[in-house]
């Protein structure tokens, strides 16, 4: 979509209509520089899902804790094997609003404040915007605002000339620390309370700069960028292929110029993406900002003949006759967190699986029936909701449950996820489409 609305001129453009360039929000706190450590091992992977490497085998070197927040024992792929890496770690710290399946494989549960009982950015926009969310009430009982839980350890290890007291106070940490890019300097806590809405578009280079309603327009300069550069790139023009920039996507295995190829686990033959996850096969991150390596890759051709042999059409041969697609959930859900609001639980109860009527039917499905669904990674249960409106060969299972939830436990869909298959450039896992069977549960 990026390279049609750039080749059709809709990109700098007032009523373009083209929505997801890509929001740069640059907030970083840093450390002065002769206060800065520089590991000198490379990442483990710029994907967590590499982690679980680190922490089962010590590859590419070993990984014995963990502090994390949010719910990985919902969000991580293959969570048959995630749970077993986190028991293997020698300490793991859970900070966290609500205790979720990840709080019962902490060491320490440390209850976190929210946005209203702390201050604080919301969520990133598409549209720019930064939003400041003041503080309303005290958090209750020992709950403490995550930085404040960082300052703490801080101290602990000499770093309190850095993590200072004073920033317990997170509208100060944001003026003083948190906006030191030309591309938000402007976004202080004067300029943000100056509208009743709380929100400033970026970039504003100080508290005066005018908001930019369309960025990237003829005869504009880009924030950072030489005087004529409308684009943030070397030429200041949008750069469909260089040299150097192919250079970099030929070293993972891909072109610079869009090639179509899909993730393997699909019903019908496509070109794919074939990683060679061999320790001696592993190459740069091409896109990485920190050094960390990756698995070689290539894509492959799709199969034609009948003959043909190819990782899906095995899978296919094993009897996954069922394309499984997974996504987040109808409005009243989004992950995990808004299972603890019975408000949502009376709108969206239970784990479901959308299934249209004639593959229902053949199966004995009926709709709101227990039925199981397996991968060649794992089984889940889920209730059958016969829909008209999915494919046939098709079926959908949201995200966002798991066993540990108040109301309505479920075991979540990553349990039929794998790790393995992650794209070369993000070194994000597939977290969307498998090859699957489904059925109807015995009693």
């Amino acid at each position: 979509l990026m390279f049609l609305a750039a080749i059709t001129g809709n990109i700098g453009r007032k009523g373009g209509g083209f929505w997801n360039f890509g929001t740069f929000t640059p907030i970083n706190a840093d450390a002065p520089p002769e206060r800065r450590h520089i590991p000198e091992k490379h990442q483990i992977g710029t994907n967590p899902t590499t982690w679980m490497n680190a922490m089962e085998h010590g590859d590419p070197y070993p990984m014995r804790a963990l502090i994390t927040c949010n719910n990985p024992l919902a969000a991580f792929p293959n969570q048959a094997r995630m749970r077993r890496a986190l028991k293997s770690l020698d300490l793991m710290v859970h900070i966290e609003l609500f205790k979720n399946e990840t709080s019962k494989y902490a060491d320490y549960l440390l209850p976190a404040a929210t946005g209203v009982e702390k201050g604080e950015i919301s969520r990133a926009s598409e549209d720019r915007r930064i939003v400041w969310i003041d503080k309303l009430i005290d958090p209750p009982g020992e709950a403490w605002p995550d930085g404040w839980i960082w300052i703490e350890l801080g101290k602990r290890f000499g770093y309190d000339d850095i993590l200072q007291e004073k920033y317990k106070d997170s509208a100060l940490f944001w003026d003083e620390m948190c906006i030191n890019h030309p591309w938000v300097r402007g976004v202080t806590q004067k300029r943000l309370h100056s509208t009743p809405k709380r929100w400033v578009r970026a970039p504003v280079a100080d508290e005066d700069t005018p908001e930019i309603e369309t960025l990237h327009l003829e005869g504009t300069t880009a924030i950072g960028h030489p005087e004529g550069h409308r684009f943030p790139s070397a030429s200041g023009k949008l750069e469909f292929h260089t040299e150097a920039l192919d250079a970099r996507f030929k070293s993972v295995g891909l072109s610079s110029l869009p090639e179509f190829y899909a993730d393997w686990e699909q019903m019908v033959d496509t070109p794919y993406l074939e990683r060679d996850d061999a320790p001696d096969a592993r190459v740069p991150q091409a896109f990485s900002k920190a050094p960390a390596y990756i698995p070689a890759a290539r894509i492959v051709p799709a199969p034609e003949g009948a003959e043909d042999d190819s990782p899906a059409r095995r899978r296919a041969a094993q009897g996954f006759d069922t394309q499984l697609v997974t996504g987040r959930p109808a409005a009243p859900h989004f992950h995990s967190w808004t299972h603890y609001a019975w408000q949502a639980q009376e709108m969206w109860p239970d784990l479901y699986c959308q299934i249209h009527p004639d593959k229902a039917e053949r199966l004995n499905i009926g709709d709101g029936q227990t039925i199981e669904i397996e991968t060649a990674y794992g089984t889940i249960v889920a209730r059958a909701w016969v829909h008209g409106g999915i494919r046939p060969d098709s079926i959908f299972v949201p995200i966002g449950w798991d066993e540990s939830q108040p109301y309505h436990p479920w075991q979540p869909v990553n349990f039929l996820t794998d790790e393995t298959q992650r794209d070369p450039l993000s070194d994000h896992a597939n977290l969307k489409t498998y090859m699957c069977r489904v059925s109807a549960k015995s009693a």
